[in-house]
């Protein structure tokens, strides 16, 4: 599939994101990000620092296909039932602004 390019970049993209579960198995849910430049990456990143992983993903994510509302409150009960779902999902966030995980 073919996308047309823009030098301005939509203001949120969706990523499908695997979420670990207990039990050893996983769970995708499709994360909307806020799109940030290089620049305002940068800053965020130092931004976080010393941040819960649920302040994290108050600051990029926008929206997800969960039942639940993307909002504070639900990345706090995210984070405390599925400690590694914060990470998870930060990590596609910045992976993804800098396109680490590119196919040739």
């Amino acid at each position: 599939m073919t996308v047309k390019f823009s030098l301005k970049a939509a203001p949120t993209f969706k990523k499908p994101v695997e979420l670990p579960i207990h039990g050893g198995d996983s769970a995708v849910v499709v994360v909307e990000f806020k799109h940030r430049t290089r620049t305002a990456l940068d800053e965020w990143i130092k931004e976080i620092q010393g941040k819960t992983d649920a302040e994290v993903l108050a600051g990029c994510v926008v929206g997800w296909d969960l039942d639940d509302k993307a909002e504070a409150e639900n990345f706090e009960l995210l984070c405390q039932n599925y400690a590694g779902a914060g990470h998870a999902i930060s990590q596609a966030y910045t992976d993804e602004i800098v396109q680490a995980r590119r196919k040739n």
